[in-house]
């Protein structure tokens, strides 16, 4: 029966829904979309890290004046964003709380994609709790408009692309899917990551979807071809498993590898030993077929974007920006996060072994090791605000990414892809899909993983856990389902007490509350709340710089891009952030002549930059025979000299 027939009737496993169904889930969604939105704007307006403030709002202020990314100033980011917050500014006013509403604008469009990728996995009810809890892990946690959340947003959107394609064998949603992570790559590079995810769930599609059984009078066999795949699947593999022990280290690899490594091998494993009738050039035409509509949509999305590059004639500066200057991050800005001991990773192990082993024991006993988890999961709530019980809920959540995937190996070797009838295939499917993105989409953690960082990709772990979960027989499927659910309602408990009250200078530390409270009274922070201490410090720092300035220019240095935007002044020079000068050995004769270029008579100095190194002595030495008059405020030195007001240039 050809795919496109198949697929107007409904599989076993997933028969079409009554319309008092259909009617139920209508509400559900709308209410899931209602509640997400409300505590979204909730925790809109709550704390910020100055310098992120800083490294959107100032390239999206350098594109209104004119300026190109990359091109006419350093760029953090690929340079998509900095278009778009220029356009919010444009439409709305230059504040941080803009930039947020804007974040919104797209979080309230993800919520729906989240729901329409677990109902193709589940019933409304479990798709309405994964929902709520995806929805909680993104902006109550930290609501600034940072390109990880688009690049999350965006590898959903695609991942939901796919779904639909699958659903109705349209090839303009596979152009769709791949349009979508050619998006999250404007925002920033590591949205190659959601194209790998893509490449790897279609062409699993190939090999899940490609005959058994000889045709008749097949010329040859397919080893060639997957031969190719094989190779290609581990290829990908490898370059995983360097990125990683290159930014981690080789300790790093289990907790930030895996994950991504495992769709790799389960697919080199399936194009080893799934051998299809169709012959090689067969094979290859029918994956191009997928594969081709996917990347033309990358194409054209990234092709657009690299427009105003190309005709003037600044493509190179682009590239070495976008792909270059990234890899000082890897020696100047990494961590390898909050790896604690060993109860971290034995609570996620035993987590999920308990849901595997679940459908395996008798139905007493299952009744009684749940009651018993149930009562120690109320009691761990109960006891979250307590230091140890907080870290240990919280190490055994960020420990499970590893384990999943492992879990989803076997589950996959078990059943094997082409095991069951149709519907089962449907969902290892799906349930591939969903682990290729998860595992892509988490190496955002490399080479930085701050606790936040965790959740830049942990919402496709919750759709992952329930597609992976329903693999093998319809009644071990349903068990292993409600544990699961199981779990999700503890983690939304966790979360709603513990996770989003909190802010992430503490998130993973400790179970305090926000301190994230005091009215930011400057008018470009439109109504951004911040800690006392930096309310107290930037209500008098800016103030200051705005006083005593001359004229549109002012220098603040290292990493303090936020003064800039905060008090409207323009930046001399092209970097935001002083680590990631493209010519570090020439910055102190570029830096001073910039200054005496642009007439400028006020710098700002960061005495404790969280990335940078200090201000060099022959900087120094340059700026205080330039400057003469001095004042400490808080951990800025501001430097200035009297003069007239220069002529804007």
């Amino acid at each position: 029966m050809p795919a496109s027939a198949r697929r107007e009737s409904p599989s076993e496993e997933h028969p079409a829904p009554r319309s008092s169904e259909r009617a139920v889930a209508r509400w559900l969604l709308i209410g899931v979309w209602a509640v997400s939105i409300l505590n979204a704007v909730l925790y809109l307006d709550r704390g910020w890290f100055p310098h992120d403030l800083g490294s959107l709002a100032q390239p999206a202020m350098r594109v209104l004046w004119g300026q190109l990314p990359h091109r006419d100033f350093v760029d953090v980011y690929t340079g998509g964003l900095a278009f778009l917050d220029a356009l919010v500014f444009r439409i709305l006013t230059p504040t941080a709380m803009a930039l947020r509403w804007a974040l919104l604008a797209f979080f309230a469009a993800w919520v729906p994609a989240v729901w329409y990728v677990m109902r193709r996995i589940a019933g409304p009810v479990t798709a309405a709790l994964a929902t709520l809890l995806a929805a909680a892990w993104t902006l109550p946690m930290y609501a600034a408009g940072m390109p990880s959340w688009y690049n999350l947003f965006f590898a959903t959107f695609s991942v939901a692309a796919i779904f639909r394609y699958l659903e109705i064998r349209r090839t303009r949603w596979l152009m769709a899917a791949g349009a979508l992570a050619g998006v999250s790559i404007l925002f920033k590079v590591i949205g190659l990551y959601a194209v790998a995810a893509g490449l790897l769930a279609l062409t699993y599609v190939e090999a899940a979807e490609a005959p058994s059984a000889p045709p008749e009078g097949a010329p040859r066999g397919d080893a060639g071809y997957r031969w190719l795949v094989g190779a290609g699947a581990l290829a990908l593999m490898a370059m995983v498993i360097v990125l990683v022990t290159r930014a981690m280290g080789p300790g790093g690899l289990f907790r930030f590898a895996t994950a991504a490594v495992i769709p790799c091998f389960l697919l080199a494993f399936l194009a080893a030993r799934r051998r299809s009738g169709a012959p090689s050039p067969r094979r290859l035409a029918a994956l191009m077929g997928l594969l081709a509509p996917f990347v033309a949509g990358v194409a054209v999305v990234v092709g657009i974007f690299v427009l105003p590059w190309l005709l003037t004639g600044s493509l190179g500066a682009l590239i070495r920006g976008v792909f270059v200057l990234p890899r000082r991050r890897f020696a100047d800005a990494s961590w390898g996060g909050l790896r604690g001991g060993w109860t971290g990773p034995a609570l996620a192990a035993a987590a999920v072994l308990l849901v595997g082993a679940a459908p395996r024991v008798r139905r007493d006993v299952r009744i009684g090791v749940g009651a018993a988890l149930a009562v120690l999961l109320g009691a761990a709530l109960a006891l979250s605000g307590h230091l140890e019980v907080y870290v240990a809920t919280w190490q055994g959540l960020w420990w499970l990414p590893p384990w999943v995937a492992l879990a989803a190996a076997w589950a996959f070797f078990r059943s094997g892809v082409s095991a069951g009838d149709e519907g089962s295939r449907d969902a290892g499917t799906r349930g591939f899909i969903l682990l290729a993105a998860f595992g892509m989409v988490s190496l955002v953690e490399v080479p930085f993983a701050a606790p936040i960082y965790f959740f830049f990709a942990a919402p496709l772990l919750v759709p992952m856990a329930f597609a992976l979960s329903g693999r093998g027989g319809a009644v071990g499927s349903a068990v292993r389902r409600r544990w699961v659910a199981g779990l999700v309602v503890f983690l939304l408990g966790f979360t709603a007490l513990r996770l989003d009250p909190g802010f992430i200078r503490h998130l993973g530390f400790r179970p305090d509350h926000s301190t994230e409270t005091a009215l930011l009274r400057l008018p470009r922070a439109g109504g951004l709340h911040v800690s006392p201490e930096d309310r107290d410090l930037y209500e008098t720092v800016v103030p200051m710089v705005e006083s005593l300035a001359r004229g549109p220019y002012i220098y603040a240095t290292p990493d303090s891009p936020e003064i800039y935007f905060l008090t409207g002044k323009r930046n001399p020079t092209r970097t935001l952030f002083e680590f990631l000068d493209p010519h570090p050995e020439t910055r102190t004769a570029r830096v001073l002549a910039e200054l005496d270029r642009d007439s400028v008579n006020v710098v700002v100095i960061n005495r404790s930059p969280l990335f940078s190194a200090p201000v060099s002595s022959d900087l120094v030495a340059g700026l205080q025979a330039r400057y003469p008059m001095a004042r400490t405020v808080g951990r800025f030195l501001v430097v200035w000299r009297r003069g007239p007001a220069p002529a804007t240039r």
